[in-house]
């Protein structure tokens, strides 16, 4: 999908994290050459922070969620995609443009969201 965004503004975090049995370890090079874009960086997240971290901003300020979402507190956030606007700063407050997954189902959405507005 990145081939289809051709602005060099976009920046893309990809975090890894456990959450399989498979997951037991950090990606392994075959796992991390799926994604080649220069535009991405790619984070081992053996402890789960980002996810915590998400959560725990979700439960605190309700308004990131839409009306209808309600989140657990032992939710682990993965295969999750989320657009921020461009010249924010991230932090607990922080509403995306765009938020879903899994992945794979939600690209045509991404990229609708990407194309809609620019970073």
């Amino acid at each position: 999908m990145l081939e289809d965004v051709q602005d060099d503004r976009i920046s893309v975090l990809i975090v890894w994290e456990p959450v399989l049995w498979s997951d037991l370890y950090p990606p392994t090079s075959s796992v991390l050459s799926r994604v080649t874009d220069r535009r991405a960086a790619q984070f081992w997240d053996e402890t789960r922070s980002l996810s915590k971290y998400m959560v725990r901003s979700a439960i605190e300020n309700p308004s990131l969620l839409s009306q209808s979402e309600s989140i657990p507190p032992d939710t682990v956030v993965w295969d999750f995609v989320a657009v921020f606007p461009a010249g924010g700063t991230w932090n607990p407050l922080s509403r995306p443009s765009y938020y879903g997954g899994p992945v794979v189902e939600v690209i045509d959405q991404v990229r609708s969201t990407l194309s809609s507005s620019p970073p």
